[in-house]
């Protein structure tokens, strides 16, 4: 089963919860984003919280991150500056990327990256990510692939 961590902007949570998540369980797809189940739909406020705290957030979704098989990346102009760096992140790991735009930054014509205008096209290229993950034994090097 293909895991699949969702970066997209901390007030997105909701839509990320409400339409993201189920669009990719109906496809036996797991979402690794436990972020997203945290959010309120309001701009985060890490200045707020003390900082053992925002450092348990950000550990929590390194390891989301880093234990999916591909990253979904819903781009938003302004906004979702920590999306980004989970991009890279996911980029330096060799995850493959799914890029919804735009914007598309330099990142999103990397190596890897995919980039669709839809969240339909995207789910598309995950499934068809998932499909050459499911035959294969190194799951990221064929994932990768899939998005050259």
């Amino acid at each position: 089963m293909t895991r699949v961590y969702v970066a997209a902007p901390f007030a997105r949570g909701p839509f990320v919860v409400a339409a993201v998540h189920p669009a990719l369980a109906v496809r036996g797809l797991t979402c690794t984003a436990s972020w997203a189940a945290a959010a309120d739909g309001a701009p985060e406020r890490l200045d707020a919280l003390p900082i053992e705290r925002v450092r348990g957030i950000a550990a929590r979704n390194d390891a989301d991150l880093a234990g999916s098989d591909v990253l979904l990346v819903l781009g938003d102009q302004g906004t979702g500056r920590e999306m980004y760096a989970e991009a890279r992140i996911a980029i330096a790991l060799g995850l493959p990327v799914v890029w919804l735009g735009p914007p598309f930054p330099l990142s999103a014509y990397r190596e890897g990256v995919e980039r669709v205008v839809s969240l339909e096209a995207a789910i598309g290229a995950i499934d068809a990510i998932d499909a050459l993950v499911a035959r294969s034994a190194d799951r990221r090097a064929l994932a990768r692939a899939a998005t050259r």
